[in-house]
């Protein structure tokens, strides 16, 4: 897993340094990602968002992203039954 969370990271940086979004869903609750986010944000001036369920989502990731969504708002629109 920890290549994939290098990956998405390193994707995120890239696209933020050629500016290709102001922001971006962080689909993760993963806590390794804070200080990408925070540095997205305080270097940068982007806005993640972070997407997760409501007990998921890391407490350093809340603090450092924009905002979080959490999965249970929206599951009977994700599975089908809103």
């Amino acid at each position: 897993q920890k290549g994939v969370d290098v990956g998405i990271a390193v994707h995120m940086l890239k696209l933020a340094y050629s500016n290709a979004f102001e922001q971006a869903l962080l689909c993760s609750g993963d806590g390794d990602f804070a200080p990408l986010v925070t540095y997205l944000r305080d270097s940068l001036g982007k806005r993640v968002i972070a997407v997760g369920w409501q007990n998921g989502v890391a407490p350093a990731l809340r603090d450092a992203a924009y905002k979080v969504v959490h999965l249970e708002d929206y599951q009977g629109m994700i599975i089908g039954t809103a």
